[in-house]
């Protein structure tokens, strides 16, 4: 009997240790997530920029369209697109390479998934920007890039052919591609 109740604080302790384990990788995801790599750069290359305010034309009519989302896209159209470039490839980094360096001391596949979705949730809702940040497109493809590489190409050539054909929008046809992401790791 006394084995059986050492066993069970074993499992007990195990799962604490699972418990604390997912949370800091949660934790580390969401703070490194919410750097922005868009304002940085802004604040270095032009700092009197705001990248928070990007109005757009609509077209036919007298209306503005207001975007308050600040990223890789937002820095491209206000600094150039070989800073809009420079930012997507962080905004990735950020992603890809804690996720690297945790695989390193742990295999299990969920610790690496929560990262990256967690530093997607950090990328869009900034702790350290009052919650606005980016879309998520360049951190979502940065865990793609590890986690099922062959679909980037795949969900951008649907969602391209989903957004011109069908919905005939260009704005559309750059965001489909997530939507319509298809799962190719078993496909190969």
């Amino acid at each position: 009997m006394a084995s059986c109740g050492h066993l069970g604080s074993k499992f007990i302790r195990r799962g604490l240790v699972d418990i604390l384990a997912t949370l800091i990788v949660a934790l580390v995801g969401y703070l490194l997530g919410s750097i922005s790599f868009a304002r940085l750069i802004g604040k270095l290359v032009n700092p009197q920029k705001d990248l928070t305010k990007t109005e757009f034309d609509v077209p036919g009519t007298d209306e503005k369209f207001q975007m308050t989302a600040v990223s890789a896209t937002t820095a491209s159209m206000h600094l150039g697109q070989k800073f809009g470039c420079l930012t997507t490839i962080l905004d990735m980094l950020k992603v890809t390479i804690p996720v690297l360096i945790l695989r390193q001391f742990y295999s299990e596949t969920s610790y690496s998934v929560i990262l990256a979705a967690l530093a997607v949730v950090g990328h869009n809702w900034p702790l350290y920007h009052r919650f606005q940040g980016g879309r998520g497109f360049s951190p979502i493809y940065g865990g793609l890039v590890l986690f099922d590489w062959l679909a980037i190409p795949v969900t951008a050539i649907l969602g391209m052919l989903f957004g011109l054909i069908v919905l005939r929008d260009v704005l559309m046809a750059y965001m489909a591609g997530l939507w319509l992401y298809v799962k190719t790791r078993t496909l190969i």
